[in-house]
């Protein structure tokens, strides 16, 4: 089952948190690292999320878009499995899962169809990323 509806729900709700706190759609761009050539700040990506449905990001891009929120993809991903916990299953079948653990995303790859991935290796990715992204100083 394709996650991305709920993960795209959970992202406008804690943009819109942000908003409440005095944070602009321009100060998530830029902690997100969405820049123009110009080095403007680039709201292109935050808005496409927010509003379009028939955008799914590729992976990376989300991940920069969860730090433009000012927190890390587990953040994100625990406060979403929370919220899902506090929801009642319905005659439709929405149920939380057991444990962030078993939350499965379904991703897009940068060379072909979607993926599924469990929460525990895309805490890895994650990771993997940010690692080869940091300064060699900072390490």
């Amino acid at each position: 089952m394709e996650r991305w509806p709920e993960l795209r729900a959970h992202y406008r709700r804690e943009f819109l948190e942000a908003k409440k706190r005095g944070e602009k759609q321009t100060t998530v761009a830029k902690r997100a690292g969405f820049f123009k050539p110009g080095g403007q700040p680039n709201n292109g990506q935050i808005s496409k999320i927010l509003n379009d449905q028939d955008y799914t990001p590729q992976l990376d891009t989300f991940l920069k878009a969860v730090q433009g929120l000012g927190m890390t993809m587990r953040e994100f991903l625990t406060r979403m499995h929370q919220r899902l916990e506090q929801m009642p299953v319905t005659g439709q079948g929405l149920r939380s899962p057991d444990s962030t653990d078993d939350l499965t995303l379904l991703v897009r790859r940068l060379d072909g169809p979607p993926i599924a991935i469990g929460l525990k290796q895309l805490t890895e990715a994650v990771q993997h990323v940010v690692a080869r992204e940091r300064p060699r100083s900072a390490r």
